[in-house]
């Protein structure tokens, strides 16, 4: 297979799988969505146009940091702006166009804060974004307004997630802090832990940013790292109990699967762990770099896993690549 010196320097930052459950739709640093049909693709005789995009989409100036979605919309965050589109034009015209765009507001007439991690809280229709300006930024997806500007971190933004149970957002940042937020009183968080603080994961030598963290479906445990090693914490308790070390890479994503952890991060391998902290097993990948782990759970069960390479590899049980799409651009 030829591959070109663009897509050589391809690098896949975010992934998500369609409502449906029958597409994959990558984000790129190229500011393109790219979309792969994952039913067809799951044949027994797979054949090499299964493996090559349906569609490539100029979405963004700039890379796309993240995507998420909701049953009506597919929302991009990039260098610059968030867009929503409608999954009904994303999947079935040649040619969509964002439905909404949001700007992160800026004081600079030269330059915009990134988006890095988005999220929707279904519950008040609202849309959650942690910026590169150390902001989250909330915005109201019925009538597009900004209702609220969450202020504390002292360094930019790299991850969000929203707790159902307690109403409460979370967030990780380059300052080494996870940050509780209560939605209802939203100028200051509530509660902070600092994993670089925790003597068997730190090392804070090489920095104590945190890069990456997960909640599980009971909403019981959370985990985060980034420069220090992945802990594990009983979130009512905000008590550490389980350390994942992985000493040759830093974490870049990590996401509760069943009764294990999925991790990757600065070299070619995924992990899978015990919430206890033991290794179950890992398994090589093609990107050297991941950034992003992306489970299928309507249908097909699958996992994506992608980063600074332009396969994004595919493994159906978790345990080792069953086949590579090829994101030519």
């Amino acid at each position: 297979m030829h591959v070109s010196r663009k897509d050589y320097f391809s690098t896949i930052f975010t992934t998500t799988f369609s409502p449906c459950g029958n597409y994959l739709i990558v984000g790129n640093n190229y500011g393109h969505l790219i979309i792969f049909n994952i039913t067809q693709s799951l044949t027994i005789d797979i054949s090499l146009d299964l493996k090559v995009p349906l569609v490539v989409i100029p979405a963004h100036t700039g890379t796309i940091y993240t995507i998420t979605q909701t049953s009506e919309y597919l929302i991009s965050g990039g260098s610059k702006e968030i867009h929503g589109w409608l999954w009904k034009e994303l999947l079935h015209h040649k040619n969509p166009k964002p439905k909404w765009t949001f700007t992160i507001p800026s004081t600079n007439p030269f330059d915009s804060a990134e988006t890095n991690s988005i999220i929707v809280n279904e519950g008040n229709n609202c849309l959650i974004a942690g910026c590169g300006d150390n902001n989250i930024y909330l915005w109201d997806l019925e009538n597009g307004d900004m209702k609220d500007t969450l202020k504390g971190h002292t360094d930019y933004v790299h991850c969000v997630k929203y707790l159902k149970q307690t109403n409460q957002i979370l967030s990780g940042g380059e300052d080494g802090v996870v940050h509780f937020w209560d939605v209802r009183t939203p100028k200051r968080p509530v509660e902070t832990i600092e994993p670089c603080k925790l003597e068997t994961a730190s090392r804070n030598s090489l920095g104590t940013w945190v890069s990456c963290l997960a909640i599980d479906a009971t909403e019981d445990w959370l985990v985060c790292g980034g420069s220090s090693h992945l802990s594990v914490w009983h979130l009512r308790s905000k008590t550490p109990t389980a350390i994942l070390q992985t000493p040759k890479s830093f974490a870049q994503v990590v996401a509760f699967e069943d009764d294990y952890i999925l991790s990757a991060g600065t070299e070619p391998y995924v992990y899978k762990w015990s919430i206890n902290g033991d290794l179950r097993t890992k398994f090589p990948c093609s990107p050297k770099s991941v950034y992003s782990l992306e489970i299928n759970k309507t249908m097909n069960k699958v996992l994506a896993v992608s980063g600074s390479s332009c396969q994004i590899d595919i493994s159906t049980n978790f345990d080792y690549k069953a086949f590579s799409f090829t994101c030519k651009t």
